[in-house]
């Protein structure tokens, strides 16, 4: 991340993984789980997907919460967790620190950097997800070389948007971020790949 500004300043990152809510509607679906692990890391374990650790560079405050609307505050119903899913914005924002789990359990983390960056300076935030985290996850990480597979990904994915602005408008709703849109494409490609 950069900072434009004159004056140094203190940035909140919230780099954020949670389990798509669908134990609330789907019947027989088994609820995923997000715990904290060893060494500042995030622990993923789903019945259909399997185990993964999110890897966090540096000592950020690990968040958890529930990926369940707060159905207290949208529509006056009782919750069926203390914890919901604006727990994140609540514990930044408003300082509420018990709108998240503090048993470090829930369906939505976040890694919680609180980051000081110099005027006109840059930091950099390195997190790694894998199904076998590895001791040293950040001792061959390269954010100027991504893995070749990604570099084919994203090469495809320029040259697709550049053929549809050429020929048509971009789809109603279409995201105009290349970065998050080519990270989508790549988690959607490696999650089929995994079926």
């Amino acid at each position: 991340m950069y900072n434009r500004g004159p004056e140094t300043a203190t940035i909140h990152v919230l780099p954020t993984l949670w389990f798509r809510n669908t134990w609330t509607w789907e019947e027989d679906e088994q609820k995923p789980t997000l715990r904290q692990a060893d060494g500042g890391a995030i622990h993923a374990s789903h019945l259909k997907l399997g185990d993964y650790t999110l890897q966090c560079e540096g000592k950020p405050e690990l968040l958890f919460t529930e990926n369940e609307s707060n159905a207290s505050r949208l529509w006056g119903q009782p919750n069926p967790s203390p914890y919901v899913k604006d727990a994140f914005h609540r514990y930044v924002i408003s300082g509420e620190h018990d709108a998240v789990n503090p048993a470090k359990t829930g369906t939505k983390a976040t890694a919680h950097y609180a980051v000081e960056v110099p005027a006109g300076g840059s930091r950099v935030m390195r997190l790694r997800l894998s199904a076998k985290p590895a001791s040293d996850a950040f001792k061959t990480f390269d954010l100027r070389h991504p893995p070749r597979r990604c570099q084919r990904i994203l090469r495809a994915h320029h040259s697709e948007r550049a053929e549809r602005r050429r020929t048509s408008h971009p789809p109603p709703g279409a995201c105009r971020d290349d970065v998050v849109q080519a990270v989508l494409l790549f988690r959607s490609r490696s999650m089929a790949d995994r079926a």
